[in-house]
């Protein structure tokens, strides 16, 4: 019980979070890192978010979303030269621009970082790559590229951010928000170790995966506040 209560009081703040965060990026296609980190876009044009199939996805890989401009001499520049996309309402990263698999993926928070899920990609990978041999119980999962990846794998989704002054991209893990946190002279560092035991008592897989992305979300919003 008390783990279904943390879990909706995590999920409404996030929520509420979010949605002030996204709206300080106008309409338009951002056309170089910095329009995003000045929120100015330098492109406006009639876009359309399409959130892709499970079947697309699993066949042909890539990230979430794709736009589909009403004019289509626009679709070369969506694909390769844009960074981002806004709808007024939420801001859809390029992947391909931050060396992930192709197509768009949704920022969920905006900050010092944009926060995002996506695709396997090489930091994820080695991420888990590095931590299977410190176990010295092989990978768990086998290299992977592109297109090529299984379909299960490709609908799996690790969280990511953007540095939004440098534009280098990371893979979130709990090991990385502890290294960002310890060096924080405030009460949260305690505060997240305290999740950290609490989410370590949980036995259930799916509850633990589940209870640990939001304490990545939780914790990625307090750094954006």
């Amino acid at each position: 019980m008390k783990h279904l209560i943390f879990l909706i009081i995590v999920i409404m703040t996030n929520w509420l979070h979010t949605v002030m965060a996204q709206q300080n990026y106008p309409q338009g296609l951002y056309m170089t890192f910095d329009e995003i980190k000045r929120h100015q876009p330098s492109v406006t044009t009639d876009i359309k978010v399409v959130k892709r199939t499970k079947f697309d996805i699993s066949m042909n890989g890539g990230n979430d979303y794709k736009l589909e401009p009403a004019d289509k001499t626009f679709k070369k520049t969506i694909k390769k030269k844009a960074w981002a996309y806004s709808d007024g309402d939420s801001l859809y990263l390029n992947c391909k621009k931050f060396i992930f698999q192709p197509w768009y993926a949704k920022v969920q928070d905006a900050g010092d970082y944009l926060m995002f899920d996506a695709c396997m990609s090489k930091l994820s990978q080695d991420y888990y790559k590095n931590m299977a041999e410190s176990a010295m119980v092989g990978y768990l999962f086998g290299i992977i590229g592109g297109s090529l990846m299984a379909a299960s794998d490709a609908q799996k989704r690790y969280h990511y951010v953007v540095d939004s002054n440098s534009g280098f991209a990371y893979f979130v893990s709990l090991d990385y928000l502890d290294e960002i946190l310890s060096k924080r002279n405030d009460a949260v560092y305690p505060e997240f170790q305290t999740d950290l035991k609490a989410l370590n008592t949980i036995s259930n897989n799916e509850q633990f995966e589940r209870t640990e992305k939001l304490l990545v979300d939780k914790y990625i919003k307090y750094i954006n506040q």
